[in-house]
């Protein structure tokens, strides 16, 4: 997929999956989700349509991929929308003030505790009212396909921690959390999003 339309989810259209004033990307794209989302507000800008109050969008990443990540975001021209902080999502403190969170192929390579421990950090640190997205290959709610997605669990749980869940699941394990869920959309590519909102 190219870096705007990654795997099917658009972010260059803010006002739909991607619109917030300030995010917290975590991934392993190296911040294309990120770099999208802000060429998105940067073209809206253009045509005169301004969010109110638009912060500053932030990629958590490790050494040294979070090198990696800024060399595109310098490339692109964006170094002015998008900030890169060097750290351990498991460990490292998140940015505060941010009302959107982004996790994008992160989740497969994790059992049920470290998803949890990532989402009840998330529910701790988004501001109220504020969104958390998942963007993962997932299984469907009833866990028996797509036949692809499952050849890939199967590899996944030979090779790290986790697998690849069913969208249904990772819904319940953003509610043990405490955030309210928005649904799930396919994006392409056995690929989706489930979203979820912290309450006011």
């Amino acid at each position: 997929a190219d870096d705007q339309h990654v795997e099917g989810l658009d972010l260059r259209q803010p006002r739909r999956l991607a619109r917030g004033r300030a995010a917290v990307h975590l991934g392993q794209d190296l911040g294309q989700l990120h770099t999208a989302r802000a060429e998105g507000l940067a073209v809206e800008e253009d045509r005169g349509h301004r969010h109110d109050a638009l912060g500053l969008d932030l990629l958590l990443e490790q050494a040294p991929v979070d090198a990696l990540a800024w060399e595109s975001i310098e490339r692109r021209g964006l170094a002015e929308r998008v900030s890169v902080h060097t750290g351990d999502m498991f460990h490292s403190d998140w940015p505060a003030e941010c009302d959107l969170h982004l996790f994008s192929n992160v989740m497969h390579d994790w059992d049920a505790p470290e998803i949890s421990a990532l989402l009840n950090r998330s529910h701790e640190t988004l501001l109220p009212g504020g969104k958390v997205l998942i963007h993962e290959t997932f299984l469907d709610s009833d866990r028996r396909g797509p036949l692809p997605v499952a050849e890939y669990s199967a590899i996944l749980m030979h090779s790290t921690r986790g697998r690849c869940y069913a969208w249904s699941e990772m819904m319940e394990f953003l509610e043990r959390a405490g955030f309210s869920s928005l649904g799930y959309r396919p994006t392409g590519g056995d690929r989706g999003v489930v979203i979820a909102e912290k309450s006011e």
